[in-house]
């Protein structure tokens, strides 16, 4: 069994020709590959080769506004809810999901209740890691 073309372990095939093994992968992409050697020496070519990209990092998250704390006041009981993520992370404001832009860049308007008001803003990567920010701002009339 290979790693990014490096042998990391002899493997012995079951009755059915099958084998199951954890393997560690590194952070990053990881080539996994195999090769068979029967009872004479005899090796085949490697196997086609599967890339698994491991990543354990929460992915990047940045709220430009609103700012926590802000008040807002008047008729509109909306807010702009705008920033940045990752990309290929999946946003979600207050559990609505929010389109990126091919820079990342994302633009949601959230309806406000009179008083206090919790934004969340999650940012998930395809390896279910996730980056939550919150900002609390109050509505008032």
């Amino acid at each position: 069994l290979f790693r990014n073309d490096s042998e990391i372990k002899k493997l012995t095939l079951d009755e059915s020709g099958n084998f199951s093994v954890p393997i560690k992968l590194s952070e990053g992409a990881n080539a996994i590959s195999t090769k068979i050697i029967d009872e004479e020496g005899n090796a085949s070519e490697l196997s086609t080769v599967y890339t698994v990209t491991y990543k354990k990092s929460a992915p990047v998250l940045e709220v430009s506004q609103p700012n926590d704390g802000d008040n807002i006041t008047g008729e509109k009981n909306t807010v702009l809810v705008s920033g940045r993520a990752e990309e290929n992370a999946k946003v979600t404001i207050n559990g609505r999901l929010a389109i990126l832009g091919s820079d990342g860049s994302f633009h949601v308007t959230i309806t406000l209740s009179e008083g206090d008001n919790t934004i969340t803003i999650i940012a998930t990567d395809k390896a279910g890691n996730q980056t939550l920010i919150e900002r609390k701002v109050n509505y008032q009339r």
